[in-house]
């Protein structure tokens, strides 16, 4: 089945390519919210569109879905998959950053497919697809990146993709974008004054100490922020008892190396 964005519409049986962008844009900052809070209700796909009776508003709900940041793992792993299936990926390679889950990488791994990670922000994302020839990126944030069809992140282009795979199987959504269980992640600000805390000795001890007892079950990502005076401190691992232990040691040891 070719999958490509041209017919994609098709999907939408019975309803205008027109009328469907004009009502999903008319709708989104209106009934956001109202969507997602009756699907936590109804406890899934198949009862939400019942309810709703559309396929619009079937379109629209899983346009929502696909695009908030709790779905992006999920649904680039859907479409990297579908994609490898219909030797549809440029090369076995998915591009994301630093904060994509480990989950993620170990679900890509299980079907051939390498994560290549950047710094945070799409454009390094972009950057490291063009320079290696890859055409599907993204990152947690809600970015992204299908270079067949657009150089930035594109949620109707996305939700599309995850509608084609859905109707190529014949599954409820809900089993088909799920595809792995992300693994526990804590993230803590620390907030500075000035210097850079992050490189004093006992905040790297911390940090030795932390992925000493993670013992490569987990990952640390401890960075200042390109935007405000915060070191962001993230871990995550399968054990979250765990995980919040050592990022609570590496945050007592930056707000000390702050406080000198």
């Amino acid at each position: 089945m070719d999958l490509r964005l041209d017919i994609s519409f098709s999907l939408l049986t019975g309803i205008g390519e027109l009328a469907v962008l004009i009502r999903l844009l008319a709708l989104e900052a209106m009934l956001r919210y109202w969507y997602f809070s009756l699907y936590l209700l109804c406890g899934s796909m198949q009862c939400l569109v019942w309810l709703l009776g559309t396929p619009t508003s079937f379109a629209y709900a899983t346009f929502w879905l696909c695009t908030t940041p709790l779905m992006i793992g999920l649904r680039i792993a859907v479409v990297a998959e579908s994609w490898m299936e219909d030797r549809r990926l440029a090369k076995p390679t998915v591009v994301a950053t630093i904060m994509s889950n480990l989950g993620l990488e170990r679900h890509l791994k299980g079907l051939g497919i390498a994560l290549a990670r950047t710094p945070v922000g799409d454009r390094y994302v972009l950057e490291h697809m063009r320079e290696g020839g890859f055409n599907l990126g993204g990152e947690p944030s809600g970015h992204i990146i299908m270079s067949d069809y657009a150089t930035t992140g594109d949620g109707f282009v996305a939700a599309l993709q995850v509608l084609a795979v859905v109707k190529k199987h014949g599954k409820p959504v809900s089993e088909v974008c799920h595809r792995f269980d992300p693994l526990p992640q804590v993230t803590r600000n620390v907030r500075y004054r000035a210097g850079k805390p992050h490189e004093h000795k006992k905040v790297k001890s911390a940090i030795a100490d932390a992925e000493k007892r993670l013992n490569g079950h987990g990952r640390l990502i401890v960075r200042p922020s390109g935007t405000e005076p915060v070191v962001r401190v993230t871990g995550e691992g399968e054990d979250l008892t765990l995980v919040e232990e050592v990022v609570d040691g590496i945050v007592d040891a930056l707000n000390q190396a702050a406080a000198t």
